[in-house]
């Protein structure tokens, strides 16, 4: 029988043996990301089926949808999906309220479209905000760097700001910049 110490140790290591294979597991999924060739994507479909998704595993979480744009179509591939769940799960994942929300809006923005994800989490810090993206730093996953470099392959980028303007604790924005399939 192990002692109340052991056990502790046991449960931290078996933790973070599940939170490497997951993470193992995300990076492998997207292995194939510098090969696979762009082409026209629906981006309501793919964002449609993503919500979907959401609302399975999250079925607590509100989510609501405000498409801007009809039938906009986007340069990219079947990473998307993954672009999309990575900002969309963390929204989900680092929200502690009790009523979850979770805000996406697209919007036709010059040669692009603008992909808005917000919720009304605790927010991210200023100081995190600067180097969220650095490839270097990470804060307990690899999901946002994933995000980052599939938008990046798109000719895209990701952004991340307050939901309210100077006010962090309400909760962050994660635009999402994609170019249309011209």
């Amino acid at each position: 029988e192990l002692g109340v110490e052991a056990e502790l140790v046991f449960e931290i290591v078996y933790e973070s043996v599940n939170k490497s294979q997951s993470m193992i597991g995300k990076i492998q999924s997207t292995r194939g990301l510098l090969t696979e060739s762009v082409s026209a994507r629906s981006l309501s479909e793919v964002l449609n089926k993503c919500l979907r998704s959401l609302r399975a595993t999250h079925d607590d979480v509100e989510v609501e949808l405000n498409m801007q744009v009809q039938e906009p179509v986007v340069r990219a591939d079947e990473y998307l999906e993954f672009l999309l769940m990575n900002i969309l799960e963390n929204a989900v994942v680092h929200n502690d309220k009790r009523i979850r929300q979770v805000w996406v809006t697209v919007n036709d923005v010059e040669k692009g479209y603008e992909v808005l994800i917000s919720d009304n989490g605790p927010g991210i810090a200023e100081s995190k905000k600067k180097v969220l993206f650095d490839p270097g730093r990470r804060f307990g996953g690899v999901g946002v760097h994933q995000a980052m470099s599939i938008a990046h392959k798109y000719g895209g980028r990701v952004i991340v700001h307050d939901r309210i303007t100077g006010n962090p604790s309400q909760g962050a924005e994660f635009l999402i910049w994609l170019p249309k399939w011209i």
